[in-house]
C-alpha cells in the first residue's frame, strides 16, 4: 500500500513551521562554520514518517534539537537515532538545555566533532 496519503498530513502540519530561537541558534552555528546542513524541521525532508530538524544529505547526517516541550522522554532520542541509522544516517542530538551562553562553545565542538567523525569514517572506507 502506498504510504504517501499517511505522510501528507504530517508534512502539511509542519509546512508553515519556521525555526524557533534554539533552531535559529543552531542554524547560525552551521552557517558560521559553513557546514552542509539544511533546516528541514518544516517538513522539506521526511525519512519514513519522521521529520529531522537539520539534514546533511551529502554526509548522511542529521542533527536533532530536543526540547522539554516536544521531546520530554529520553528514550525517544534512542529510538529516533536507531530509526535514522536504519535509513543510513548518523544522528547528533542537542538538547535545548545545552544552548546557554556558558555552554555554547561545547555545542559548537560537539557539532564540529560530529561532522569531522563522519569525514574520517568516510576516508577510512
Amino acid at each position: 500500500m502506498n504510504s504517501r496519503p499517511k505522510l501528507f498530513p504530517l508534512i502539511k502540519k509542519h509546512s508553515y513551521k519556521i525555526p524557533n530561537k534554539a533552531e535559529l541558534l543552531i542554524l547560525g552555528i552551521l552557517s558560521l562554520y559553513k557546514l552542509p546542513f539544511e533546516y528541514t524541521g518544516q517538513g522539506t525532508y521526511v525519512i519514513g514518517n519522521k521529520i529531522p530538524d537539520f539534514v546533511s544529505i551529502k554526509n548522511k547526517q542529521i542533527i536533532e534539537l530536543f526540547g522539554k516541550h516536544w521531546h520530554p522522554d529520553a528514550k525517544e532520542g534512542v529510538q529516533r537515532t536507531q530509526f535514522f541509522k536504519s535509513a543510513g544516517f548518523d544522528t547528533l542530538i542537542i538538547y535545548d538545555t545545552e544552548l546557554t551562553a556558558r555552554n555554547l562553545g561545547h555545542v559548537v565542538n560537539k557539532i564540529l566533532n560530529f561532522v569531522k567523525k563522519r569525514q574520517v569514517d568516510s576516508e577510512n572506507l
